[in-house]
């Protein structure tokens, strides 16, 4: 199927129109027929414009920007083919029959098209991150905080008498029943917590524990171990890497970077719509 649609699409030569649609030369030339139908080449582009055309211009934009943007190293080489040896050996002889399903003709194929683009991206993400830092840390304003959460107002209250005397606060977290875990974790403005959880975790300035009854019904004991992102910048871009927010975002600023421009008027709409980030 994809080397029909490849060979279909070697057929057509796009025309900028002053309509703002782009169209294709010889439009009304049948490629092929069914009976007595002929199907023009204006019929299939159409007809491919129509259900494929964002996703296909997307992923060529995507792999256009991941190759300007991010070398290939021989890390990453031998991360794709780790990767790949251990599908082989968990899928075994239906591993290529699975990655035939997924369009990937071959396991090299996978490698190149699937698994080493994943790699590069993810490099990507974290260079979107460290080339845009400051406005990412304005905006999020990471810090490094222990989080208690408990449902009982009076274990809450004995909990933070404890810790106040210095006792353990994995310990304290075990004995009063917090409902999460005594680690510490990094806190964006964009973390699941209710908004007076996150103004107290943003306004403290000691590492000393604060007890919250916050809006959502639960009881908070807080300690903000780190106010400094550039002291943890290494786990905060990893975090934020991960998130769609800045993976969207990257895309969308190596894209503007390199001068997008869609010339069919359809597709563009369409982007519009659905990656309003890649245009402006």
């Amino acid at each position: 199927m994809k080397k029909l649609l490849l060979l279909i699409m070697s057929l057509f030569v796009l025309v900028a129109c002053s309509d703002g649609h782009a169209k294709i030369s010889d439009a009304n030339e049948a490629i092929f027929s069914v009976g007595n139908v002929n199907i023009t080449k204006g019929d299939v582009y159409s007809s491919l414009v129509s259900q494929r055309g964002t996703y296909e211009v997307i992923n060529k934009v995507n792999q256009a920007v991941l190759d300007a943007e991010v070398e290939i190293t021989e890390d990453m080489e031998k991360e794709a083919s780790d990767t790949v040896d251990g599908l082989q050996a968990l899928y075994g002889d239906n591993f290529v029959t699975l990655l035939g399903s997924y369009g990937y003709k071959d396991v090299e194929d996978y490698k190149t098209r699937g698994v080493i683009p994943s790699l590069q991206a993810d490099e990507l993400y974290k260079k979107y991150i460290e080339e845009n830092w400051d406005r990412i840390v304005k905006e999020q304003n990471p810090k490094k905080a222990i989080v208690l959460k408990f449902e009982d107002a009076t274990k809450a209250n004995d909990a933070k008498t404890a810790l106040d005397n210095g006792e353990d606060v994995a310990t304290v977290a075990t004995d009063f029943e917090a409902s999460t875990s005594a680690t510490e974790q990094i806190v964006t403005n964009d973390s699941s917590f209710s908004s007076d959880v996150l103004a107290a975790i943003n306004s403290a300035t000691t590492s000393d524990y604060a007890l919250i009854a916050s809006v959502d019904g639960y009881c908070y004991i807080i300690s903000v171990t780190e106010s400094d992102a550039n002291n943890f910048k290494d786990e905060v871009v990893e975090q934020l890497a991960a998130t769609e927010d800045v993976q969207n975002n990257a895309f969308g600023y190596y894209v503007k970077k390199h001068n997008f421009k869609v010339y069919d008027r359809e597709i563009y709409d369409s982007i519009a719509e659905n990656y309003p980030e890649y245009v402006d």
